[in-house]
This record gives C-alpha cells, sequence and structure tokens, in this order.
C-alpha cells in the first residue's frame, strides 16, 4: 500500500506541490507568530531568584533619592545594591535604530556576572579594583568616565568597533554625549539580550544632572532567595510614608509589567495563528476533495481487486499525513529559522467571448468547492483587513489630537511630552508674546501642562500598567476642544480633584466616580470622566496642574506648554520667533502635526507586523487557489474541449477561467469583508512608545479598508487562476476529448 501512496504523490507533483506548499505557510505563520509571543514571555524570565527591583511606586519615570541606597543595603537579608538608570539617547547617524542604554554603577556588573560574558575588551593601562563577579578584563572601563560596554549584536548591526568613540543625542538629558567603547558583551541567557548599551552612572550624573544624584531602579541581590518577600516588605515599610514611596518586586515580575503594557496585541497575535491555520488548511482540505472525487473511478477498480473499504481510506489517510506533516515541518523549521533569526501566449485572440453567466454557472454547480476556497481567502482578508484596522484606529487615535489651530512647545532635543522641561519662567515668556490669542477674559489662551505616567493597578486582572497623569490650567478643555464631561463635573482649581478618560475608567482601579487615587502621599478624588472625539487624551487622568505638581515634587518646570494662536496661517513665522529667542531654547510644533507623528512608531511597527502576516497569507490562499483550479480543470477536461469545439478561442478559455478564479476570490472578500465588520468600534490598548504608557484606541474598519479587502482578494484570485487558466487554455482538444 505504501508503494501505491508514494505512486500516487508523484502523479500529479504539482497538486502536491501546492497542497504541501500551502500546509507549509500556515504552520510557518503559526510558528512564526508563536515564537513571537514566546519571545515577550522570554523577555520575563530574565529576572534571577536572588534579585528584587526597587522603583519609585508613583511611576519606573520618576527618580527616588541616592539617600535610599544606604538604608535598602542595611535591610536584613540584601548582599548588595546596584544601580540602573534608564538614558534614552538617540544616535543621529540613524535615528530611527532605537536600542537601550542603561547607566549603571560599579556594583552591578558584579551583580549581573552570571547573565553575560565578555567578548572583547580593551587591555587595561594600570590595575583597577573590580568588584565581586564582575569580568576582571573591565578594568579600562572602570577607569575611563566616558566608557561604555555594548552588546555583540549590537555592535554588528552599528557596524562599531572596540575602541571607537560613538556619539549620542540626550533626549531626556539634552546635549552631545560621547562614549568610547571599552567592551563587548554576549549574553549567556537569551532573555538578557545583545543589543543594549551600558555606561557609568557617575558619567550621567555630572553630566547630565549637575551632580544631582537620583535613581531610576535599584537592582537588590539577596543572600538568601526564600526570603524575597520578607525583603520586599521590609523595603517598602521604610519608605510608606516617605516622599518618594517605593515598590519593590521581583525581577520577573518587573518584566511582566512591561510585557502587559502591550495590551491586547498577544491576544490578537494568537487568534490570526489560530485563523490562519484554519483558512489555509481549509483551502488545503478542498484541494485534497476535489482530487478524491477526480479518483472515484480509481478507487472502483481497487475495491475490485480486493481492497477494502478500509484499505482503501487508510491510503488516502496517509497520502494527507504525507503531505500535511511534510508541509507542516517545512512550515515549523521555517519559522525557526526566521525567529532565531508564465505569460499569455502572443496571437491567441477570441473567436468570440465565453458568456459571463457561464463563469457564474460554473461557480454555483459546484458549491462546496466555492464555498471552501471563499471562506479560506475570506478568513485572509479579514486578517489583512484587521491587522489595517488596528493600525488606522492607533492612528486615529494621536492624528486627530489637539487642534490646528495650536502650537505646541517642548524643550529643544526632546522627542516626546515626558522627556521635556518648560522652566516657569520660559512659561511667562511665551504667556506675554503677541501671537498667543487672548480670550474673553483677557488671559492668553494657553496651558502650561505637566506630564508624567504614573503606575496603576488593572481592573479585574493581575498587574498594573503605566497611565499618563496631566496636569492642565483650567482653560485646558476649551483649549485642547473635544473634551465633553459624560459623568460628574470639572474639577475645581486648586483642589484635590481630577477627572478620569472614560475609555480607561474601566480599565484601572478607582476610576469610577468618588473613588480616591493616590498620588505620592496625597489622595485626589474622582469628580467625573470625559471623552475626546477619541483622540489620544481619551487614555489620561486630568488635574490642576499648581496642585498635582507640588504633590508630585514637580515644582519650578512643566513639560509642555500649549496656546492658541491669534493667526494660525502666521505659524511658521511664530515658529522661527521663539526658536530663535535665546532665552527659550525650545522647539515649537503645530500640536496635531506633533501628536501624529507620536503615532508612527506603533503605526509603522502595525503595517510592518500586518504587511508580513498578510504577505504570507496570500502566498498560502494563491497556493491553495492555485490548487483548487488545477484540480477543478482535471476535472473538466472534456467540458474545455467543448469550448473549443464551439469556436471558443484559446484566449477566450483563458480569460474564462481567471475571471472564475477572480469571482470566487471577490466572493471570499466580500465574506472577509463581514468578518471584519465586528471588528469595528472593539476597544483595544498597547503601549505607546513615545510616552511609554497604555493608550487605549479602537479598531477602525473603513469603507477605504474594505475596498482594499475586496481588491486584495480579487488580486489573489487573478494571480491563483493564471497559470491553472494557462493550462487550459493550451489543452489539446484530442487529448480533452479521450479523457
Amino acid at each position: 500500500m505504501l508503494k501505491l501512496v508514494i505512486v500516487n504523490l508523484f502523479r500529479n507533483p504539482l497538486r502536491t506541490f501546492l497542497t504541501m506548499a500551502s500546509v507549509t505557510v500556515a504552520l510557518f505563520l503559526f510558528c512564526a507568530l508563536g515564537g513571537v509571543l514566546d519571545t515577550l514571555q522570554e523577555s520575563i524570565k530574565v529576572g534571577s531568584e536572588s534579585r528584587l527591583v526597587t522603583r519609585n511606586k508613583i511611576s519606573l519615570v520618576q527618580w527616588i533619592p541616592m539617600a535610599y541606597k544606604q538604608k535598602i543595603e542595611a535591610v536584613p537579608g540584601v548582599k548588595r545594591v546596584a544601580i540602573q538608570n534608564w538614558f534614552g539617547g538617540a544616535d543621529p547617524k540613524d535615528t530611527k535604530g532605537f536600542f537601550a542604554q542603561f547607566a549603571v554603577d560599579d556594583t552591578w556588573y558584579g551583580v549581573y556576572g552570571k547573565d553575560y560574558e565578555l567578548v572583547d575588551a580593551t587591555p587595561s593601562p594600570a590595575p583597577a579594583a573590580i568588584p565581586d563577579g564582575a569580568d576582571p578584563r573591565l578594568a579600562a572601563y572602570f577607569q575611563e568616565q566616558t566608557a561604555c560596554v555594548v552588546g555583540q549584536r549590537l555592535m554588528e548591526k552599528k557596524g562599531w568597533k572596540l575602541g571607537q568613540t560613538i556619539t549620542l543625542t540626550g533626549t531626556i538629558f539634552p546635549g552631545s554625549w560621547p562614549f568610547t567603547i571599552r567592551a563587548i558583551y554576549h549574553s549567556k541567557k537569551k532573555s538578557f539580550g545583545d543589543e543594549t548599551m551600558f555606561f557609568h552612572y557617575k558619567y550621567l550624573t555630572e553630566k547630565g544632572m549637575s551632580g544631582f544624584e537620583a535613581v531610576g531602579t535599584y537592582v537588590l541581590e539577596l543572600n538568601d532567595p526564600s526570603q524575597a518577600s520578607v525583603v520586599t516588605n521590609a523595603v517598602d515599610s521604610q519608605f510608606e510614608n516617605a516622599a518618594p514611596a517605593t515598590l519593590t518586586e521581583t525581577e520577573q515580575a518587573f518584566q511582566a509589567g512591561f510585557v502587559s503594557m502591550y495590551g491586547n496585541i498577544p491576544f490578537v497575535l494568537r487568534v490570526i495563528g489560530l485563523a490562519i491555520v484554519f483558512s489555509i488548511l481549509l483551502i488545503a482540505a478542498n484541494t485534497m476533495m476535489t482530487s478524491i472525487r477526480e479518483r472515484t473511478s480509481e478507487f472502483g477498480v481497487l475495491k475490485t481487486l480486493g481492497f477494502t473499504d478500509g484499505a482503501v481510506f487508510g491510503m488516502v489517510v496517509i497520502e494527507a499525513a504525507v503531505i500535511t506533516l511534510g508541509g507542516g515541518l517545512l512550515g515549523s523549521l521555517g519559522a525557526r529559522a526566521l525567529v532565531t533569526g508564465a505569460q499569455v501566449p502572443g496571437g491567441f485572440f477570441p473567436v468570440m467571448a465565453i458568456p459571463f453567466v457561464y463563469n457564474l454557472r460554473s461557480v454555483t454547480n459546484r458549491p462546496v468547492s466555492t464555498a471552501t476556497t471563499a471562506i479560506g481567502i475570506g478568513l485572509t482578508v479579514s486578517i489583512f483587513i484587521g491587522a489595517l484596522a488596528l493600525a488606522a484606529g492607533f492612528r486615529a487615535s494621536l492624528v486627530t489630537t489637539g487642534s490646528p489651530d495650536n502650537a505646541l512647545v517642548l524643550r529643544k532635543g526632546a522627542n516626546s511630552e515626558i522627556s521635556s522641561g518648560v522652566t516657569l519662567d520660559q512659561v511667562n515668556i511665551l504667556k506675554s508674546n503677541p501671537a498667543v490669542a487672548v480670550g474673553p477674559d483677557g488671559r492668553p489662551r494657553a496651558s502650561a501642562e505637566m506630564v508624567i505616567v504614573v503606575n496603576k493597578e488593572r481592573l479585574g486582572q493581575k498587574g498594573s500598567s503605566n497611565v499618563m497623569l496631566r496636569g492642565v490650567d483650567a482653560a485646558a478643555a476649551d483649549l485642547r476642544g473635544g473634551i465633553t464631561l459624560v459623568a460628574g463635573r470639572m474639577f475645581t482649581p486648586g483642589t484635590d480633584e481630577v477627572i478620569v478618560a472614560k475609555r480607561i475608567a474601566g480599565r484601572f482601579a478607582n476610576c469610577n466616580l468618588g473613588d480616591k487615587l493616590r498620588f505620592e502621599q496625597r489622595d485626589f478624588t474622582v469628580v467625573g470622566q470625559f471623552t475626546a472625539k477619541g483622540s489620544a487624551f481619551e487614555s489620561e487622568i486630568w488635574g490642576d496642574a499648581a496642585v498635582l505638581m507640588p504633590a508630585l515634587h514637580r515644582d519650578g518646570y512643566f513639560q509642555t506648554f500649549v496656546f492658541r494662536m491669534k493667526d494660525p496661517a502666521q505659524f511658521d513665522r511664530i515658529k522661527k520667533e521663539l526658536e530663535s529667542d535665546p532665552r527659550l531654547q525650545l522647539q515649537v510644533q503645530r500640536e496635531r502635526a506633533f501628536y501624529a507623528q507620536q503615532s508612527e512608531a506603533f503605526s509603522l511597527l502595525i503595517t510592518v507586523i500586518g504587511s508580513f502576516i498578510t504577505a504570507i497569507m496570500a502566498v498560502g490562499a494563491v497556493f491553495g487557489a492555485a490548487n483548487t483550479m488545477y484540480a477543478t480543470i482535471g476535472s473538466r477536461t472534456r467540458e474545455i474541449a467543448m469550448l473549443s469545439v464551439l469556436g471558443f478561442g484559446s484566449f477566450s478559455i483563458f480569460v474564462s477561467f481567471v475571471v472564475e478564479s477572480v469571482i470566487v476570490s471577490v466572493i471570499g472578500g466580500l465574506v472577509g469583508c463581514v468578518l471584519a465588520l465586528p471588528m469595528n468600534g472593539i476597544t483595544s490598548s498597547t503601549t505607546n512608545f513615545q510616552s511609554f504608557s497604555e493608550m487605549a484606541f479602537q479598531f477602525k474598519v473603513t469603507p477605504q479598508l474594505l475596498g482594499y479587502g475586496v481588491a486584495f482578494a480579487a488580486v489573489l484570485g487573478l494571480v491563483g487562476g493564471f497559470f491553472p487558466a494557462l493550462q487550459a487554455s493550451q489543452q489539446k482538444l484530442t487529448r480533452s476529448l479521450r479523457a
């Protein structure tokens, strides 16, 4: 029987190849998406059982004092404490090439000594003190303040060399920052990563903070991992009533917080993976059914020769298993490799065209084959539309944020609101500028705003995430436009009151009317919930800047300044005037253009991922459609011969079968549009990479995207039906009539 199975597999090699290719594509995408999700989960495993992380309880971007270090070191069970600060620089030669940079103290290299190994290092000119657990080859690094240690993969990507001096532009800490590469490391653990740069914490404090010593996170190495919970409580309890309070957690919990900020994206990827497998395998199953229908006479002969029903069934199952297992193996191996790293003959002109109704009748005469192929293509189209709808929804939330008549002012060099700083003196200068519109009350239509991210517990699920907290002037709601209170009232200026966006009120704890939100050592009462026409403001909490700033130790400077232009047409002149003022050292952008720019990183990510998934699915769908059309043509050889006898030319037959393939695909496209429609308006959330906070948005399925989906389906049908139609048009009449 096995020999018979092998003969059957190679009897129609093209069909076998296309069916196997469809399965390969399905498993490739499923495993590749699974690899992405595993990578996200793998990042959580970077933590060691013997390490804890202490940070500001309010937010990761808020500092904690250096004075806390000595007190933490005195806690029983703590072996030593290291410092780790996020830097946030950019390579001026490759501004889009993001990579992580951390300022760390010397102790850090000992605490993480088992997680990395040095590949190469500059020889030390003199002996140096080496922290316990650190590699002795770091001696040259420890003796040079501007030295840095860079991951091997980042070195290869950037083309840097050991000993080279590189320059980064600070976004949080302004200025030009030179670094000399003195060591190259390779991570022993996949989750540790090879694309990070580490440099001296002392260099950051002296150049970037004028000697002021503030810490982003403390890393605690423990004597006994089993005492982690005891140490956690001991550390946080001694700072419970301090300003600021601390939050201590295991490294795994700390990393899990970052993964949770991706919101529903992992769930969406899982759904996409299952839909991919179902759609492609549906097409493959349809091809197998068509193949079996062609061989009914063959099965009759086998039974005449003594083969039982069970034997025939087993032969077909083995044949299908060989194809699917082979395709599955190729797809899995391809995904592993990825994650780890025919013209129409000239001269054929129709004597007469085959009527369009013939194609419609052919499609309806094969309802099972048509429906199966259409559903498979429909699922492909629905994923295509869904990816575009996700990106469009996120982009729309930011693009519609703000007013085209407003200008937004940030510190020069800042690439986001949270990395900006505008002093009170600068605000006063800006308010007095004649370009600022004046309201009916005679006051400037402007708002100096404090913008930070605060960490809040999620509602109905474990963990927490970052939320944007915006301290505003009383005129902000009118200035920004589109702010509508849907419950409660506006906060009263000068009081401990806040209003919460309705879209996040159902996602985070203590956001209902009357609830208390604690920031540092003060409780703020939620007195209202608002909407903002779907803009990014619907992911924020608002309060009076004059009250929030001292509560969060932000006296003396804001993050951004927004004002209504007296004449928006004069923006270019206003921008030039303000940016050239030596007293300010600020940058000016149109408010709406700034927020639109903030959407670029995530929109690009989703577009790339969506395009990749769709492209691979399209290949699988084309293989499946072509296979189905080949099988259909194989069962209609006499019918094709009759068309020739009736006088229809080769080109007419070719066009007819292409049209038939497009009809089936367009039906599938319409099915995909129907499947995609329920996505419209679904609220999801993910991380806004610029503000480092969770942002809620809605999937946006527009008529334009539905049109793209149908057009995409038609292209699939055109490509998938081209070669089968070409084969049909070139069939020999005599051979066809003998079939």
